[in-house]
């Protein structure tokens, strides 16, 4: 009987132990405070973002307002100043508020519709090599809560490699609304190259 009573204070012991620790697993999944994984993927190469910028620069007479996402792995200096370095993903976008990206869908235009919401006018991305591929086929979804975003995007590049990621947190955001864009608002990056 001695044995019995032990035996009976031994297992709900052991019992909520083991749920114990099995609880402290399931912290990693995903459900804690972390923002994310963060990840770009470039083929079959992997590389960790440290953070991003949007920079908005206006709206044009016939088109929504355009912002321009960067997403890297390092990011060297502060506020509008800081310059997005290593791997980096570039995507031009068009959106209907001139205050952030509208959640949803944006995918590239058909030729004729490149400054509207919902669009992207042009996009690349630079392995850290300093040499710029652009991306010819890409979808991007965008989910926002309050200046916390949800990107991810899938695509492939001018060279056949596969782009495709995802990014949580907030972005710097930079006013650039009072710049000159060239006359036919295309991209400040295409136009720098």
């Amino acid at each position: 009987m001695k044995n019995l009573i032990k035996l009976l204070f031994i297992i709900p012991a052991f019992l909520m132990f083991n749920c114990g620790g099995s609880d402290d697993d399931n912290d990693n999944d995903g459900n804690n405070s972390n923002t994310g994984d963060n990840v770009m993927m470039l083929g079959d190469l992997e590389y960790d973002l440290e953070g991003g910028d949007l920079t908005y620069y206006g709206g044009g007479d016939d088109c929504d307002y355009n912002f321009d996402v960067n997403l890297a792995t390092s990011i060297s200096g502060d506020g509008c100043d800081a310059e997005t370095m290593g791997a980096v993903i570039y995507f031009e976008m068009w959106t209907s508020n001139q205050n952030h990206l509208d959640d949803g869908y944006y995918t590239f235009d058909d030729g004729n519709l490149y400054c509207l919401n919902g669009t992207i006018s042009y996009a690349d991305y630079d392995n850290g090599d300093g040499n710029w591929i652009g991306i010819s086929t890409l979808s991007v979804s965008v989910d926002r809560s309050g200046s916390i975003y949800e990107i991810s995007w899938d695509g492939e590049a001018d060279d056949g490699t596969m782009v495709m990621g995802s990014y949580e947190g907030s972005l710097e955001f930079c006013d650039y609304s009072d710049e000159d864009l060239d006359s036919n608002n295309s991209s400040k990056r295409r136009s720098k190259k």
